[in-house]
């Protein structure tokens, strides 16, 4: 024993000390957004079907060389809703047609199957004898179509004569979504959104019988919910994805349809791929553009990690499971991943030579999620420091430059999220719930206050009322600051506070994009106005680092048309102008102050175009730090972070 224990030890602790995820290795052009993926092993091709409004599309790229091939001949145009490979033969459904077509290699042209009424999702075995395909209500005049249905084929005759029907009623499962079938092709499980509203529906199918054996409902009353994927664990029980109210969950059922486990998640929908092994599963939340690591055979799943396209949906791998295809619901690109050992993205710590000198911190929204990289102040030594799944709004730097925070969806609405420059933690700071008799609501913006301990933030509640908050950086309970009464749209300003911590300086508008700047008082809570509206739109004040000057844009009358860049003293008097108009539609925005008061930074934009620049306070000198990179979509909110303090 004393042998065996060290040897057991050696092959089983690094298994679980390594927590796998897949690393972005490039992309693949597609036509239009992606509906589906398969990948074909005899051919060494993923398959990808799509697109919309007469734009359908069914492409292929040879894989690992990753250039477009043929497609299956005799293809024919219309909406696939699924594909699926078995025995080295492609299948493929058409939602416009209602056929099923099998595409041989041999050249010779596929063989089509009628199904019926818009068949969606599709399920083979790996003995690959039948084809389970659900089909939609026909609501043609004299069709006997009532509900959903699950189509079971036979491969081998692959005729009509040797199709099977199990009818699902609509008044007991409305829509079916998701099927997956057993590995000896004798059982079936379906799930379907209830006609009912607030319940869904799983079922167990006796694939020789075309009958139902078993059935389990969630029920929600007066709440939406929606089944999204159903795979199964390596012993063939059912793992079911399922959108509800507050989120998503995970459920792992017996085969007998008892639940056993479950995963809630805060990121929603979601979508989940059973690699090739059958021991794990790549999950992908859509709400959040994340994506993590299901282990099949423990349920237990992984921390996330940003997905490298917007919206992940669609999921494929290869045939060694090394590789995963992963498609979006927007865009037209697929990411090529790679399974890599170790730690995620999320949790790396940014490099330790950050604070070293005085770098520039900036965010930028691409189709890979939120980047954050870092500059030095004279346009050089730019790199990537991280990601943040999504789009996250909001993102600032703390005032000690330890932390930054950013706004990101979870729950369904907007919640604030900070994370360690110096650790790569992340920490949720707000469990916004929704208020039925006031609407949606969620986190807007947010900004630090001076001493790093503490963030203020707005909550909107409709589109006419926000308020503003203030939650301990180290989370808890928020605590309101601002109770707005007036219906108007607040912001607070990205450096709020005066240095005395007794001034809270706030934009506020009408929804006309009319805004003004108010003063708010700590101790006595009386706010007053110091920049009144005057037909312009005032965005974006700072306070000056000083206490008593406030820097920020002037616009024309329209949204977005920032023209120049302005400060004035506290009290309102003595406007000076930094940055005069540019011409064109050239315009500056999201302006920050460096803590030593000597310089500013702002978004300089052009439509789709963004440069990030820097500009002297004392003398208007403009340098350009950045121009907008090729591959994202624009600048974010830009930071200066200064030297951290070096022990005395």
């Amino acid at each position: 024993m004393r042998f065996v224990l060290p040897l057991l030890l050696g092959f089983v602790l690094p298994l679980m000390a390594a927590e796998d995820h897949y690393a972005l290795t490039g992309f693949l052009a597609l036509p239009d957004t992606a509906s589906a993926m398969v990948y074909d092993q005899a051919q060494s091709r993923l398959l990808v079907t799509g697109g919309r409004d007469g734009r359908e599309y069914l492409t292929g790229f040879a894989f690992p060389s990753r250039t477009p091939v043929p497609v299956p001949p005799g293809t024919t145009a219309g909406r696939y809703g699924a594909l699926a490979v078995a025995q080295g033969v492609v299948y493929a459904s058409n939602q416009q047609t209602g056929l099923l077509s099998r595409f041989r290699h041999s050249g010779a042209g596929p063989l089509r199957l009628y199904l019926g009424h818009l068949p969606g999702a599709m399920a083979l075995p790996r003995a690959g004898k039948v084809a389970c395909v659900l089909t939609g209500c026909d609501w043609r005049p004299g069709s006997l179509d009532t509900g959903s249905a699950l189509r079971i084929v036979s491969l081998d005759t692959f005729a009509e004569s040797g199709m099977r029907t199990c009818p699902l009623p609509e008044e007991d499962y409305g829509e079916a979504r998701a099927v997956a079938v057993t590995a000896d092709g004798t059982m079936a499980f379906v799930a379907a959104a209830s006609c009912g509203y607030g319940a869904a529906t799983v079922s167990v199918i006796d694939l020789a019988t075309a009958q139902v054996r078993h059935r389990h409902t969630f029920r929600f009353p007066g709440c939406w919910v929606s089944p999204r994927s159903l795979v199964l664990s390596p012993t063939g029980e059912p793992i079911l994805a399922i959108d509800e109210p507050t989120g998503s969950r995970l459920v792992l059922y017996s085969r007998e349809l008892v639940p056993r486990k479950t995963i809630a998640l805060e990121l929603g929908p979601t979508s989940l791929a059973v690699a090739p092994d059958g021991m794990h599963a790549l999950v992908a939340s859509r709400g959040a553009s994340g994506l993590r690591v299901l282990d099949l055979r423990t349920f237990e799943i992984g921390r996330a990690w940003p997905s490298p396209v917007d919206c992940p949906s669609i999921i494929a791998f290869d045939h060694t499971g090394d590789h995963a295809f992963v498609a979006g619901s927007y865009g037209n690109r697929a990411a090529v991943l790679a399974r890599t050992p170790g730690r995620c993205p999320e949790e790396l710590p940014p490099p330790a030579d950050l604070h070293r000198e005085e770098r520039i911190l900036y965010s930028t929204l691409g189709s890979e999620g939120t980047g954050v990289w870092a500059i030095r102040p004279d346009g050089t030594g730019r790199r990537l420091l991280f990601r943040l799944p999504g789009d996250c709004g909001s993102v600032r730097v703390s005032p000690d430059g330890t932390r930054l925070s950013y706004m990101a969806t979870a729950d369904r609405v907007n919640e604030l999220f900070t994370y360690s420059l110096v650790t790569g933690g992340r920490r949720r700071l707000t469990h916004v719930a929704r208020d039925r008799r006031r609407g949606y609501r969620g986190v807007g913006y947010a900004a630090w206050l001076p001493h790093s301990r503490a963030l203020a933030y707005t909550i909107r509640y409709d589109m006419y009322e926000t308020e503003i908050f203030v939650v301990s950086a180290a989370g808890g309970e928020s605590y309101p600051l601002l109770n707005n009464h007036d219906d108007l749209d607040v912001h607070p300003a990205p450096h709020p506070w005066d240095p005395d911590r007794l001034l809270f300086l706030f934009d506020a508008g009408n929804w006309s994009f009319d805004r003004e700047f108010r003063l708010l008082e700590r101790t006595s809570g009386r706010q007053w106005t110091v920049f009144p509206r005057n037909g312009r739109t005032h965005h974006m004040p700072v306070w000056h680092p000083n206490g008593s000057e406030i820097v920020w844009t002037q616009s024309g009358t329209t949204l977005r048309s920032h023209e120049a860049l302005w400060t004035m003293r506290a009290d309102g008097t003595g406007g000076r102008k930094i940055i005069p108009p540019y011409p064109g539609e050239k315009s500056q925005a999201c302006v920050d102050v460096s803590p030593d008061g000597r310089r500013a930074l702002y978004d300089r934009r052009n439509g789709k175009e963004t440069d990030l620049c820097i500009v002297d306070l004392r003398t208007g000198t403009e340098t350009l730090l950045v121009g907008t990179p090729a591959e994202e979509r624009g600048m974010g909110w830009a930071f200066i972070v200064m030297p951290a303090k070096q022990p005395e």
